[in-house]
């Protein structure tokens, strides 16, 4: 199967993080995130126990939130760009890493004959 073809098959597919009133079920969660993290030092100071519930609600929202944002985002990238898949994203990943290292060895290549060439 070509390319294009699996693209516009993913394109063509529900998504389940494309749902556009998902901001609007992130962004309270983020937003109780944010009011139970401000309680928790009073919550911690009547006894622990408390203290660690609401400590671990608010890391919960949040985490929660902030996934299904980026899940959307994600979502929406990969909706518009062709070439998304997770087998091309670490190629790329690999591909930057690799021009990076050659790019270091060159340097250091260079480095060393101006070194000896300055020297001798």
């Amino acid at each position: 199967m070509s390319t294009e073809i699996q693209a516009a098959d993913r394109r063509s597919r529900p998504q389940a993080f494309s749902d556009p009133s998902l901001p609007v079920v992130a962004g309270p969660s983020m937003l109780a995130a944010v009011l139970h993290g401000g309680v928790t030092g009073a919550h911690f100071a009547e006894w622990p126990g408390y203290g660690m519930f609401f400590l671990t609600a608010a890391i919960s929202q949040f985490v929660w939130g902030g996934f299904l944002l980026l899940r959307l985002f994600e979502t929406k990238a990969a909706q518009h760009d062709p070439d998304v898949t997770p087998k091309s994203r670490s190629k790329k990943v690999a591909n930057s890493v690799a021009s990076w290292r050659s790019n270091e060895r060159e340097t250091v290549h260079r480095a060393a004959d101006a070194r000896r060439s300055g020297s001798g």
